[in-house]
C-alpha cells in the first residue's frame, strides 16, 4: 500500500513537469462564470470541507488499520443507511479492506472494529483486495463487489475481481476464483491499474471505469 501511495505520487510529479498550466489553487478555482452561478445552482461546483476530518482516526500501532485509510467506497444499504468500505494496512500486512458505518455527525465507525472484511489469504492470485466499488442490486437483493486484486504486486500480476453476497451488511465475502480482467501483455495498461469503478447506465448497461498504465496513462472502461 506504502509502495502504491509512492507510485502515485511520483506519477503525479511526472505528470504535473509535463504540463504548462498553472496548478496554482487560484488557478484551480478560476471557472469561467463561476460568480454568475447562484447559490442554488452550484451544486457539485463548489465545495466546503466539513469540520472533523479526517472521518475516521488511526490507531496506535500494532493494528490491522495503523498505517491508514485510501480509497472509500460508500453505498446506501437495503436498510437505508450509509456504509463504507476502504483500503487499510497495518500489522496483518495489506492492503486490506474494512467497513464501516456513517453516522449522524458524517462520522466513520468502524463496523467490525477488530478485523478487515477482506483479509489476507496465501497461495491465491487475490491476496490482497484493494480499492472496492461496491453496488447493491436491488432485483437480486444481494451486494456486488469489484476490486484490484493481486498476489506479488500491483506492478507485477494485478487483475479485477468480483464478488456477491447476500448479507445485507456486507461484511461476509466468498472469495473470487479467478479475476474478471487482467491486462494483456503489450496492452495500453500492462504496467499498472486500479480502482475499478462502476456504474449502471440508463440502457442497464453495466460498466467498469479503471485507472490503466502502460503505453500511455488513461482512464479504462470495461
Amino acid at each position: 500500500m506504502i509502495n502504491k501511495v509512492l507510485a502515485v505520487f511520483l506519477l503525479s510529479l511526472l505528470l504535473g513537469s509535463c504540463s504548462d498550466n498553472d496548478l496554482s489553487p487560484d488557478h484551480r478555482m478560476d471557472y469561467p462564470g463561476l460568480d454568475d452561478v447562484e447559490e442554488g445552482e452550484s451544486l457539485g461546483v463548489v465545495w466546503e470541507e466539513v469540520p472533523g476530518n479526517p472521518r475516521l482516526s488511526l490507531p496506535d500501532c500494532p493494528d490491522w488499520h495503523c498505517l491508514g485509510h485510501t480509497d472509500p467506497w460508500v453505498a446506501r444499504g437495503p436498510n437505508g443507511d450509509l456504509k463504507v468500505w476502504f483500503s487499510a494496512g497495518g500489522d496483518l500486512g495489506g492492503p486490506v479492506v474494512g467497513r464501516g458505518l456513517v453516522g449522524e455527525n458524517l462520522q466513520i465507525m468502524l463496523s467490525p472494529a477488530t478485523h478487515p472484511v477482506l483479509e489476507l489469504k496465501e497461495d491465491v492470485w487475490n491476496k490482497h483486495r484493494e480499492t472496492v466499488s461496491v453496488f447493491w442490486d436491488e432485483e437480486q437483493n444481494e451486494w456486488i463487489m469489484w476490486y484490484l486484486g493481486y498476489e506479488v504486486s500491483f506492478f507485477e500480476d494485478p487483475g479485477f475481481g468480483q464478488m456477491r453476497t447476500d448479507d445485507p451488511d456486507g461484511i461476509e465475502w466468498e472469495r473470487s476464483a479467478q479475476p474478471i480482467y487482467q491486462p494483456q501483455v503489450d496492452g495500453w495498461d500492462a504496467a499498472f491499474i486500479t480502482g475499478p469503478t462502476f456504474i449502471e447506465a440508463e440502457d442497464g448497461e453495466w460498466r467498469l471505469y479503471y485507472t490503466g498504465s502502460g503505453t500511455t496513462v488513461g482512464i479504462g472502461l470495461l
